[in-house]
């Protein structure tokens, strides 16, 4: 295949980013510092194709469910592994470490995200008021994610959008 036609192939549609821009369509939203940022919803993407059911407070961290009033110590950051994708709010790691620990752990992980891209999201966050710990998840090819500017080149995947990197 010629680069023009595998960069046509790649591109996402003008549905794909009109999805992507929507307020009322569940998921991810643009952001231009971060690439883009979570927003309620229901996904249909837990195990043997069950909906996971996802929502944020106002700071974009992912709702607690263990100790909500009390004050935050830890932050986390990072990849899908850190926001726990595919599964419910008051099932991820953070909300059982929570649970032990007896007071709220605060999520600030988005699926996708490169190391850089939890970095900058982290210095957004902590500016604001930060932790007294913070957990900075490092996974998988996260550190290749750093270096994509399309990561549907590098994949081949149709659709993804362009993304902050080093």
């Amino acid at each position: 295949m010629d680069p023009q036609t595998y960069l046509e192939s790649i591109v996402p549609t003008r549905e794909m980013v009109g999805d992507f821009a929507d307020p009322r369509e569940g998921g991810s939203s643009f952001d231009p510092e971060l690439g883009w940022v979570l927003r309620d919803g229901v996904r249909k993407d837990g195990v043997h194709g069950s909906k996971g059911f996802y929502r944020y407070d106002p700071d974009g961290a992912r709702r607690a469910v263990h100790f909500p009033e009390r004050p935050c110590r830890v932050h986390t950051y990072g990849d899908s592994f850190t926001h726990c994708d595919q599964v419910s709010d008051g099932e991820t790691w953070q909300e059982y470490l929570a649970a032990h620990l007896q007071e709220p752990i605060r999520n600030f992980g988005i699926g996708g995200y490169s190391v850089y891209q939890a970095y900058r999201r982290m210095r957004k966050v902590e500016r604001e008021g930060g932790a007294e710990y913070i957990i900075l998840n490092v996974y998988d090819d996260d550190h290749f994610r750093n270096l994509d500017a399309w990561r549907s080149i590098r994949m081949g995947i149709p659709g993804r959008f362009t993304l902050p990197h080093l």
